[in-house]
């Protein structure tokens, strides 16, 4: 019986949190995994790959669907009538932000 080596597990791991991450981007959109591919232009099979971990998606595509998404979400915010309190706002933008990490410079 062979084992897996440390490098097998840290890589699957990766793929994993990546696989996650997308997925949840993809779930703040509201958008099936056909229509997400559709509007950013990747095949679906890519999208459904990248989401089971089959294959991972690069890094830079990666970031940039999370601004891309991100950025949606908060126009979106944005333009939804005035009446929600500014408690309905503050949770919508933890859970855009909780998809993502940001990164202080």
């Amino acid at each position: 019986m062979e084992f897996p080596t440390w490098e097998d597990i840290h890589e699957k791991q990766y793929k994993n949190a990546k696989a996650i991450k997308l997925r949840k981007l993809r779930v703040t959109t509201e958008l099936s995994q056909k229509k997400f591919a559709e509007r950013f232009n990747i095949p679906c099979r890519t999208i459904e790959n990248w989401e089971e971990g089959i294959t991972e998606p690069p890094d830079y595509v990666l970031e940039l669907l999370t601004k891309v998404v991100v950025a949606n979400n908060i126009i979106k915010l944005m333009e939804k009538d005035t009446d929600e309190t500014p408690q309905a706002h503050e949770e919508y933008l933890q859970a855009i932000t909780s998809v993502v990490k940001v990164k202080r410079r």
